[in-house]
């Protein structure tokens, strides 16, 4: 081959072939030789001078199609190789590799654990038969664990009253806190233990005090129609008073502030009807979302817990 055929990285190809003394970074696109670069660097190991026997390399890659891929690769270098008529030394080395090729640590970095750890179990303190998951029954069993964490927790005092209010909230453990627990198991190795935020007793003497005060303003109605859309916007506040007032629990407060649908008072009302409709629009609007950050504050502290 020409110096005009070479691939413009040929040097960093060589580099790859034959610095064995290195640690390399290879970056590059797809396409572009990179599997056939670290065939030819482990192919340049094994017949070296320094002469590193196949059976102690590790080939590490992240499926396991790629690893099967890489070995198919390594085995036909070598049988190209052999039908070269080499050396003796090189014939006695290369026929030792394709003997060695099937047991070769060619796998992916899963696969090299598992070996490792089965090498070495009775230090691990596993059993020798142990088995890795595939991704199904990982999933499978992460859900299991997580079942049992949760059936844990509605027996625990602790959590008692934190478990009734997210479920008065409406948060589902298996829609809200599975995925969350799976993203948070994904990324183990980055959490920080913390203790969980303290919940404190709810108190909803606000949202009543302001709730009346909203539901009074009624009285400014000056119109000779029966009702109009402010009008019913006030009848539901009173209608959410009450049923914060008539709780028996704050378990049943947190249950009437999710059933709280107050409509947007932004337009509600017609100005002959009211004295100051603009003004009873912006404080009913203020106490709409004054119920909204509530309510979403109070679910995001469950959450955090």
């Amino acid at each position: 081959m020409s110096s005009e055929d070479l691939p413009l990285d040929q040097p960093a190809r060589e580099v790859i072939a034959s610095e064995h003394d290195r640690t390399l970074f290879v970056e590059a696109g797809a396409g572009c030789g990179k599997t056939e670069a670290l065939v030819g660097r482990v192919i340049n190991l094994v017949l070296s001078p320094i002469g590193i026997s196949l059976e102690n390399i590790a080939v590490i890659t992240f499926t396991n199609k790629a690893a099967a891929e890489l070995r198919h690769r390594i085995r036909i270098r070598f049988e190209e190789l052999l039908a070269g008529n080499p050396e003796p030394s090189i014939k006695e080395t290369i026929v030792a590799s394709l003997e060695q090729i099937d047991e070769a640590t060619i796998s992916t970095l899963h696969g090299f654990a598992r070996h490792l750890l089965t090498e070495h179990s009775v230090e691990a303190e596993l059993p020798p038969d142990f088995e890795v998951l595939d991704e199904m029954s990982t999933q499978v069993e992460f859900q299991e664990r997580f079942e049992q964490f949760f059936d844990e927790l509605l027996v625990d005092p602790m959590w008692t009253k934190t478990l009734l209010i997210g479920d008065a909230l409406g948060i589902n453990p298996a829609r809200d806190l599975l995925p969350l627990a799976v993203e948070l198991h994904k990324n183990w190795d980055l959490l920080e233990l913390t203790d969980p935020p303290h919940l404190t007793e709810i108190r909803f003497e606000n949202l009543i005090s302001e709730g009346r005060a909203i539901a009074r303003r009624e009285g400014a109605f000056v119109g000779n129609a029966d009702s109009d859309s402010m009008t019913e916007c006030l009848t539901q506040v009173t209608q959410f008073v009450r049923e914060l007032e008539s709780a028996f629990d704050e378990i049943q407060q947190v249950a009437a502030l999710m059933d709280c649908k107050l409509p947007s008072g932004k337009r509600a009302g017609r100005k002959e009807n009211w004295t100051d409709i603009d003004g009873l629009r912006g404080d009913y609007q203020s106490y709409r979302d004054e119920v909204i950050l509530f309510r979403a504050s109070l679910t995001d502290l469950v959450l955090r817990r």
